[in-house]
């Protein structure tokens, strides 16, 4: 299931020129939020971090946020014990490992990702070494 919207031109618009604001772009699933702290399932994409992606990782596009529901419903999601508040997910889509990242709030009501990018098979290795399963299939 994708959130909706990821899929119309006002989210492509906000994506290559952030307005102010927060675009809802992944429902956590509940082992996810319950891990992460996160009171609220909706997780929104940030004008900071919209911005901050198109300029360092300008190959991922808004289609590829579609694909972000999916990395969180069916990936292995990570976290580290060092940062409760922060979880990485990853699942190997169309020959491509993707990875997210996501934070909540201090207060849990708001949850972000930070990072969404391609992965490579050692970063997906060395997070199911060093990381704590909580999610995923």
């Amino acid at each position: 299931m994708t959130a909706p919207g990821l899929a119309s031109p006002a989210f492509a618009a906000f994506f290559r020129q952030p307005i102010p604001g927060a675009q809802p772009v992944a429902r956590l699933p509940e082992s996810v939020a319950t891990a992460l702290g996160a009171t609220s399932p909706t997780m929104r994409l940030s004008v900071w971090t919209a911005a901050k992606q198109a300029e360092r990782h300008s190959d991922v596009t808004p289609r590829d946020y579609q694909r972000l529901q999916h990395v969180l419903d069916v990936g292995a999601v990570f976290q580290s014990a060092e940062r409760p508040g922060v979880l990485g997910g990853f699942v190997a889509e169309d020959s491509c490992w993707w990875c997210a990242v996501i934070k909540r709030t201090t207060d849990g009501r708001e949850t972000y990702p930070v990072s969404y990018t391609r992965a490579r098979r050692h970063q997906v290795e060395q997070g199911r070494r060093m990381l704590k399963r909580v999610g995923g299939v």
